[in-house]
């Protein structure tokens, strides 16, 4: 009984995240955000799958092998499809904020062009503008997909350099009151002071 007792108290040092309701609290952070009506959290092999794609996304543009190991999920959630949104967390040691500036600017310019290669006869419409999420300003990476079907997929990365470490936060979205509950969800998220 004490075993069980000792791994019950061990699994539960572990977790990252507590759910209450439809929020989630993630530690690591100390962000607070709302699960929008609808969405579903997702398993850890959904997250590891997720990662995985995006990492032969990049190393198929780039030629070479990419190391993800301090990329750590946040919080994953999907609705039907093609409504996502995923937070990120990149635990490698970033010295400072000019090497941050210059890898999201190197990264986001990978992931344009990995798009452009895969999907060659998609219309790919850019938007580079600022948000503020839970007090915090993020640089975002907009990109709308007019897809040969006549369907429409919106793309949204939000990164920051925060606390020493590159936070990222992207949604997809083809529904646009998806993609609504998601923009709320983010806009109404709080940072613990």
């Amino acid at each position: 009984m004490r075993f069980q007792i000792f791994i019950a108290i061990l699994l539960l040092s572990q977790i990252s995240c507590v759910q209450t309701d439809s929020s989630i609290y993630i530690k690591k952070i100390g962000w607070t955000i709302k699960v929008p009506k609808g969405f579903k959290i997702d398993d850890s092999a959904t997250m590891t799958l997720n990662k995985s794609r995006g990492r032969k996304l990049f190393e198929n543009t780039l030629n070479k092998k990419i190391n993800d190991s301090a990329l750590e999920t946040l919080i994953s959630i999907t609705k039907d499809h093609f409504n996502h949104m995923i937070s990120e967390l990149d635990n490698s040691n970033l010295i400072n904020k000019q090497n941050w500036e210059l890898s999201d600017k190197t990264s986001k310019g990978t992931l344009l062009k990995s798009l452009q290669n895969l999907l060659t006869n998609v219309q790919i419409d850019t938007l580079n503008t600022i948000d503020t999420i839970a007090g915090v300003k993020f640089k975002r990476l907009q990109m709308v997909f007019k897809l040969p079907n006549d369907m429409i997929m919106f793309y949204n990365q939000l990164n920051t350099f925060y606390n020493n470490h590159s936070w990222g936060i992207t949604y997809i979205y083809s529904d646009k009151d998806a993609g609504t509950e998601i923009e709320k969800a983010l806009k109404s998220s709080i940072l613990d002071k």
